[in-house]
C-alpha cells in the first residue's frame, strides 16, 4: 500500500506539469497507462493502474476514455493474479477513491454489475449497500441510477422496493433533455414491472393491481403514472382484459407521459391480440410524435401502420410503413416486419401496382435466387397482367434503382501488380477500409 501511494504522488508530481496543455496531458497519460498495461507481473499491473486512477481520478472529462481502460486494467489484472475476491478487492479500492461524480458514478455501475452477476447473496447484498450510497448521494449524476436500475430489476435476489426507489430518485436527479433522461420510461418500467411481477408471484395477481392502484394513487409525475398503468395492462390482460384496458385507456388520456417505448410496445402487443385496434392506432401514433430518434422512429413507425391497418385505415397505415422503410439504415430485404407488413397492407387494401413496384425493387436489390419476394411478385404480376413473363425484365429495369456508381480507382495487389475496379466489372468486390488514428 505504502509503495503505491508513493507511486501515485510520484505520477501525480510528473504529470502535474502537463494539466496546462490538454493535448501534452493527455498523450502523457496515455503514454503513462500503455507502461503500465505492458508490466508482465499481473499483480504488479493492477497495483500501478490503482495508483494510476488514484492520482488522477479528477483529471478532466477529456482523460475519461484513459481512465476507463485504467479501471479495467486493475480490476482485469487484479482478478488475473487472485481470482473473483481479489477482483473485488481492486473495486472496493477504487470506489473509495475521491473522484469526479461521473467517474465515482462509472465505478459505481462497474462495480455493482460485477457484483449482481455473480448471484451470490452476498456480493448480491453488497450491491444494495451501493445502490443506498447512490441514493443517499446528492452529488450523484442521473447515469448510475440507470445502470442500476437495470442490473437490479432483473435479478431474482434484489430487494425490488429499494430499486424503484433508485430508478426514482433518478428520475428525480435527471437533466431534462439529456439522452439519459429519455430512458427513464423504460428504466421505471422496467423498475416497477419487476416489483409488481413479484408480487404478482407471491400474492396473486389481485394483490399486485391493487398495489399498481396504490401507487397510482400516490404517483405525481405522469410518468411514473403511466408505467404503473402500462404494468396493469401486462398483469391483467391474459386473465382480467377489462381491467387491462380500463388501465390502456388511462395511459392514452394522459398528456404528461413521454415513455415512447412503453406506448409503442403495448400498442404492438394490443394490435397482434386483437384488441380495441382504435386504441392500440391511437397510442402508437403517440408513439411516433414521441420517438426520439430517426431509429426509434422506424420501430414507432411500423407499429402505428400495423396498429392502422388492423384498425381498418390501410392508405395511413402504408404511409407510415413506407415512411419507417425510408428511415430505415438497412436495404428493405424479405423477413424484415416492415416489409412484411407493407406487403400484407398493399395486397389487403388493393394496392396492386404499388405492391408490384416495391416488390420488384426488393428482389431487384436481394442477393438471394430464391428470394420469397420473387413468389409473391410473380403470383401478383399473373393476377394484374395474366401472366408473370415480364418478371425479369422488371428486375432488370430495377437493379441499379438507388445505386451510385463507384469513382473509379487503381490500388496495388499483395503480388506487386496494379488492379483496376474497371477491370473488375462484372465481378463481385468486397471492400475493406481501414482506418487508423
Amino acid at each position: 500500500m505504502r509503495r503505491a501511494i508513493a507511486l501515485a504522488f510520484v505520477v501525480a508530481l510528473v504529470l502535474g506539469a502537463f494539466w496546462g496543455c490538454s493535448e501534452q496531458r493527455l498523450a502523457a497519460l496515455e503514454h503513462e497507462l500503455d507502461r503500465i498495461m505492458a508490466i508482465e507481473d499481473a499483480a504488479a499491473r493492477s497495483e500501478e493502474a490503482l495508483a494510476f486512477v488514484t492520482a488522477n481520478a479528477e483529471a478532466p472529462e477529456e482523460a475519461g476514455d484513459i481512465l476507463g481502460r485504467a479501471i479495467d486494467t486493475a480490476v482485469s489484472a487484479a482478478e488475473e493474479a487472485g481470482g473473483q475476491d481479489a477482483a473485488f478487492e481492486a473495486w472496493e479500492k477504487l470506489y473509495e477513491v475521491p473522484a469526479t461524480p461521473e467517474r465515482h458514478g462509472f465505478v459505481l455501475s462497474r462495480y455493482d454489475r460485477a457484483l449482481v452477476a455473480t448471484d451470490d447473496p452476498a456480493h448480491v447484498a453488497r450491491a444494495e449497500e451501493l445502490a443506498r450510497d447512490l441514493i443517499a448521494d446528492d452529488t450523484a449524476v442521473q447515469t448510475p441510477h440507470i445502470w442500476l436500475t437495470w442490473y437490479h430489476s432483473g435479478s431474482e435476489l434484489t430487494d425490488k422496493e429499494l430499486t424503484v426507489e433508485v430508478a426514482r430518485v433518478g428520475l428525480a436527479r435527471s437533466e431534462a433533455g439529456t439522452e439519459d433522461a429519455q430512458m427513464w420510461p423504460s428504466m421505471l418500467d422496467r423498475a416497477y414491472g419487476a416489483l409488481l411481477g413479484e408480487v404478482a408471484e407471491r400474492d396473486g395477481l389481485d394483490a399486485a393491481i391493487a398495489a399498481a392502484e396504490s401507487h397510482i394513487a400516490e404517483a405525481d409525475d405522469p410518468i411514473v403514472k403511466g408505467v404503473l398503468q402500462a404494468s396493469v395492462y401486462r398483469l391483467a390482460i391474459e386473465e382480467d382484459p377489462d381491467v387491462a384496458l380500463a388501465a390502456v385507456e388511462a395511459l392514452a388520456a394522459s398528456k404528461g407521459f413521454t415513455g415512447w417505448d412503453v406506448l409503442n410496445n403495448i400498442a404492438y402487443d394490443m394490435t397482434q391480440r386483437g384488441v380495441e385496434p382504435e386504441t392500440a392506432a391511437r397510442m402508437a401514433e403517440r408513439s411516433v410524435e414521441l420517438a426520439p430518434s430517426a431509429f426509434d422512429s422506424t420501430m414507432a413507425l411500423d407499429t402505428a401502420g400495423w396498429a392502422q391497418f388492423k384498425a381498418g385505415n390501410t392508405e395511413r397505415a402504408a404511409a407510415h410503413l413506407e415512411k419507417a422503410l425510408a428511415l430505415s439504415p438497412e436495404t428493405p430485404a424479405s423477413g424484415n416486419f416492415t416489409v412484411d407488413h407493407l406487403i400484407e397492407v398493399y395486397r389487403a387494401g388493393g394496392m396492386d401496382d404499388r405492391a408490384i413496384d416495391f416488390l420488384t425493387v426488393l428482389v431487384a436489390r436481394s442477393v438471394d435466387a430464391d428470394d420469397p419476394a420473387r413468389a409473391i411478385l410473380a403470383e401478383m404480376l399473373t393476377a394484374r397482367d395474366g401472366s408473370a413473363d415480364a418478371l425479369d425484365e422488371l428486375i432488370a429495369e430495377r437493379r441499379y434503382d438507388g445505386v451510385t456508381m463507384a469513382p473509379g480507382f487503381s490500388l496495388p495487389s499483395r503480388d506487386g501488380e496494379t488492379v483496376a475496379l474497371a477491370d473488375l466489372k462484372g465481378d463481385v468486390v468486397l471492400l475493406a477500409f481501414w482506418g487508423f488514428t
